[in-house]
């Protein structure tokens, strides 16, 4: 065993081989909508919430969410850029398109929202508004939109084509009272209401037939200190105006007019600083994000329309909760929390208060300063089906390559196996979130292989057929598709590409940047802020911000320790936690990822397992599994609250021959390990508790010495 615990002594190539040996023989780790308020916010939905989408108004993008709905976690889903400074975003009540209000750049970005739930930019991709507009609704019949322009007081009204294009109405813009932030737009599509927080007024307006606004004869109505954000009930019956300076929420009827007449009290009391308000679906409740206090108010809303607040009439959230939005079918809630970079979620209970999940974290991390959350309806939940497949067999410089069936179990696609690099021994393959391409490192060739993923999941080369870059070992892709990194250990640099149109990778300007001793493994974040690459030699993490344009600088500190010998990490789903396979200190490191992207140790800062060599979290955050190399096993952990690692019971499965590398399925349904010695992939099924029982068969074949497994899905 001296050779492997101290394979770094021999030439730097034998010594990348050997590695590779070690990994083989003992890795891969394997609508509602926005607007501070607007009519998706208080809509009546279907059953099944679908996407969430998140407008970062501090890092020009929208994150995308996948919904489940038994659980109601969000699953990151990639990220699209915007316009300067995206403080709101809306979907069509339809689920065809997105808007995003940009308030500094004076557009709104318009995106159709793919089967996946993938934003993709419309033609064009943005459209002129008013200056700063800090709002954006589409009315109930999807056939117009609104924006409140902050700095030039006015709404800016749009036609919407078939196509979801926005196009501007005769007139395209109607005067608002002084610094309109929200517009809200009646169930019926009849009236629509501005807070103006400039005159402590809200303007009402009746829609006509062609979605032109005409203010009411009295045009408007006064309301507390700085009005935020306003709403309306599904009925249709009560408006809510937030009153950010004074602490309170104004309450309207709404006449047959449309008129606004307070109610009996007129205003109800809030936390600090109160800045979005929303409806439950069922018209029962109302919740309010107080940015100041850190916290959501949550009322019963009576017979008559008046806010009662719950007990306890707050719940605490992150820091300064900018908006609150509650799920299509009312059993969760959600809440942007600005500073803290986060989503807080929350299940609704029966008497409609919040309270924390049980099945999932709390908490989920967003690109930088989550501001407005949107989300899309359907007849049917979400579900994610597992496709393909890829092994790659470290002594025969191929790829293995199947269809994921009904079972879980694998079967061989026709060929069976790909080329990789010209005898090269190869690495993990990765694929591109789109599922359309696939690269491979090839070690001792010093290139990585490229493939288009055609529809059958064959692997077919791309032109060219490989990329030159120093002794690779593993490939990360950013979430939004758009950049790839690789770690090149014995350069001691992670070399940054662009992903081309076709697939095919450019180095970046600068091409590389600098890691730590014998980079081995790499890896994105969800919310594609961070990258951090394992560095072997050293007993270090690199961690890096990830720029706007896709290049690394590291962060502050830009190493933290590790045991000896890491191999490869891993990040949960939520990304707030991070676990780092020890080989030779036979651990698992647990860190907390926190606002800056640095780690930090947990407490315990690891977990006992023998020789690990590879880590994966399932998709829910749920459970942990670790290949344990010459030791046979499989570690099977469940993830707490804090984030750290309690093993199951067993606490491990035995896979019959060295264990090299562990991934779960798109699905969350299915677990596989790469056998080496025994020419295999083991495949599990997930038990309830999150612990593993062999499919049948347990195993399938691959070629010789498998080192790493990979596997694709899509979402239905």
């Amino acid at each position: 065993m001296n050779t492997i615990r101290n394979p770094w002594r021999l030439s730097s190539l034998a010594a990348a081989i050997l590695f590779a040996g070690l990994l083989a023989a003992c890795g891969d780790d394997g609508g509602n909508g926005g607007g501070g308020g607007g009519v998706g916010a208080s809509t009546p939905a279907a059953t099944y919430p679908r996407f969430a989408y998140v407008a970062n108004a501090d890092s020009d993008t929208v994150s995308q969410f996948a919904i489940d709905s038994e659980t109601g976690q969000l699953r990151p889903n990639g990220y699209v850029s915007t316009g300067d400074r995206p403080y709101s975003v809306t979907v069509d009540p339809s689920g065809r398109t997105a808007y995003v209000a940009n308030r500094e750049s004076d557009t709104v970005s318009q995106y159709r929202i793919g089967t996946t739930g993938t934003l993709t930019p419309l033609s064009p991709p943005t459209v002129t508004t008013g200056t700063a507009p800090s709002s954006i609704t589409v009315d109930p019949s999807s056939r117009w939109a609104y924006v409140a322009n902050r700095e030039s007081h006015t709404i800016s009204q749009f036609n919407i084509d078939a196509t979801g294009i926005l196009t501007p109405l005769s007139p395209p813009t109607v005067s608002t009272g002084n610094t309109p932030y929200s517009i809200t737009v009646d169930p019926s599509s009849r009236m629509a209401y501005v807070a103006n927080q400039g005159s402590n007024t809200v303007s009402q307006y009746r829609i006509d037939a062609t979605g032109t606004l005409t203010p009411l004869s009295l045009p408007t109505v006064s309301t507390g200190d700085r009005p935020q954000s306003v709403t309306i009930d599904p009925s249709g019956h009560t408006a809510y105006v937030v009153n950010q300076n004074s602490d309170t929420i104004s309450q309207f009827s709404i006449g047959a007019t449309g008129a606004l007449t307070p109610l009996s009290p007129p205003t109800v009391s809030t936390g600090d600083r109160p800045y979005s308000i929303t409806i439950d679906p069922s018209g029962r409740m109302a919740y309010v994000a107080n940015q100041g206090s850190n916290t959501v108010s949550q009322y019963h809303i009576d017979v008559t329309g008046a806010l009662t607040p719950l007990s306890p009439p707050t719940v605490s959230t992150e820091v300064a909760p900018s908006s609150v939005i509650v799920d299509p079918s009312g059993r969760s809630a959600y809440v942007a929390n600005r500073e803290s970079h986060t989503i807080s979620q929350f299940n609704i209970d029966a008497t409609g208060a919040l309270t924390p999940p049980a099945a999932v974290t709390q908490t989920v991390a967003t690109r930088n300063g989550p501001t407005s959350i949107a989300m899309t309806k359907g007849t049917s939940p979400v579900v994610y089906k597992p496709q393909w497949a890829y092994v790659t067999n470290f002594e025969s410089t191929t790829v293995s390559q199947y269809r994921i069936n009904e079972t879980g179990a694998l079967a061989p696609l026709n060929p069976p196996t790909v080329i990789t690099g010209n005898q090269s021994h190869s690495f993990p393959v990765t694929v591109d979130p789109s599922g359309r391409w696939a690269y491979v490192p090839n070690a001792d060739s010093q290139t990585v292989s490229q493939y288009r993923i055609d529809a059958t999941g064959i692997l077919t080369p791309l032109s060219p057929p490989t990329v030159n870059t120093p002794f690779p070992f593993s490939v990360a892709i950013d979430p939004s598709g758009r950049w790839a990194y690789v770690a090149n250990q014995l350069n001691n640099i992670v070399s940054q590409y662009r992903i081309g149109a076709t697939g095919a990778l450019t180095p970046m300007s600068p091409p590389t940047v600098s890691a730590g001793g014998g980079p081995s493994f790499v890896i994105v974040d969800p919310t594609g802020r961070w990258a951090y690459a394992v560095n072997n030699f050293s007993s270090t993490v690199s961690q890096y911000n990830i720029g706007a344009t896709g290049t690394l600088t590291p962060l502050s500190p830009s190493t933290v320790g590790t045991d000896p010998q890491p191999l490869t990490i891993t990040i949960d789903p939520s990304g707030r936690t991070a676990y780092v396979a020890n080989w030779l200190s036979n651990t698992v490191l647990q860190y907390r990822i926190g606002a800056t992207g640095a780690l930090t140790p947990l407490t315990p800062a690891t977990v006992s397992t023998p020789n690990a060599i590879s880590v994966t979290v399932d998709p829910t955050g749920r459970t942990v599994y670790v290949a344990n190399g010459p030791s046979n096993t499989v570690s099977q952990y469940g993830i707490g609250t804090t984030g750290t690692l309690t093993p199951l019971s067993p606490p491990t499965v035995n896979t019959g021959t060295a264990a090299s590398s562990v991934t779960v399925d798109p699905s969350g349904r299915t677990v596989y390990v790469a056998n080496g010695p025994s020419n295999t992939v083991s495949q599990y099924g997930i038990g309830t508790t999150g612990t593993l029982t062999p499919l049948n068969p347990p195993t399938a074949s691959t070629g010789p010495n498998p080192i790493s497994v990979t596997t694709t899905g899509t979402i239905e």
